[in-house]
């Protein structure tokens, strides 16, 4: 009490100026309108300023809220965008197999949301972080992709974090389809240039083409098929070799990854425990 005191009796002729000026402004405005207006507009324009920049902070602010529920709404949208594809699979093709993509690739591939928060390009073994762990639904291999194709698989979950092995990881193998061609490959990436990575085991009789475009395969298990990877932009064949050596630019710009989605493979377990005990026997 005694330092507030103080602090009146430092700052009184303030004050005293404060309350002097608002007397004079009310005894203005009260008699003389034309004073009174030119003051209440400027109080409005005043006010006006002050609402917009509160708005536009908390506007702001909120970004992070809208940023996460478009992702959210993203990752339905595949979910969405995969099952009228694999409709369109059904009526156009009644054999046997449509009944195994229906009853695996339309019901069991579910998009989880996540957001990238670290990241490496330089090395010849990368990784990346994502914001969201098992209580998320994450767990190790799974499929990661990105608004533009595939970005990686998830290797160790915590319960609040996922770190994933990048397409830019040497140990990395992906069954890859030239959907022109229907032919499969696998893609692997070399080091080097962090936009370009290799296709190999492509015959020669393949006939592919620069600017034919790679999917991933039905073969894989950590993606739906028909997902974008990139594109040819050379190709060769090696002396004596009956296979081509191609390279392809990836469509996902690795330097500058936020959002990404988990492909969740529901039966994944099942399938995984199902081939190894085959693979043992």
């Amino acid at each position: 009490m005694q330092n507030f005191i103080q602090f009146i009796l430092r700052f009184h002729a303030l004050f005293l100026f404060l309350i002097l000026q608002g007397l004079c402004l009310y005894l203005i405005t009260r008699e003389h309108h034309y004073q009174r207006s030119i003051i209440y507009k400027a109080t409005d324009e005043l006010t006006g300023t002050v609402y917009t920049g509160v708005t536009g902070t908390r506007d702001y602010v909120g970004l992070k809220d809208v940023n996460d529920s478009l992702v959210a709404e993203n990752a339905r949208l595949r979910e969405r965008m995969l099952m009228l594809e694999l409709m369109q699979i059904s009526r156009k093709d009644l054999q046997a197999d449509t009944e195994w993509i229906d009853s695996t690739r339309y019901e069991v591939f579910k998009y989880r949301a996540a957001k990238v928060i670290n990241n490496s390009t330089d090395r010849i073994g990368n990784f990346f972080t994502i914001n969201k762990g098992s209580k998320d639904g994450f767990r190790p291999e799974m499929g990661i992709v990105g608004p533009n194709g595939i970005v990686g698989v998830t290797k160790r979950v915590s319960k609040n974090f996922t770190t994933a092995m990048s397409l830019l990881h040497k140990d990395l193998r992906i069954s890859s389809l030239i959907k022109n061609r229907n032919y499969i490959g696998t893609l692997r990436w070399n080091g080097g240039d962090p936009n370009y990575a290799r296709l190999t085991d492509i015959p020669k009789h393949v006939n592919p083409e620069l600017g034919d475009t790679i999917v991933t395969s039905y073969y894989s298990n950590f993606f739906p098929d028909n997902l974008m990877i990139g594109t040819i932009t050379d190709m060769s064949l090696d002396g004596g070799s009956n296979f081509y050596s191609i390279t392809l630019k990836l469509s996902t710009n690795f330097n500058n990854i936020k959002y990404v989605y988990g492909v969740e493979f529901e039966k994944f377990n099942e399938l995984q425990q199902l081939e190894q005990k085959t693979y043992s026997e």
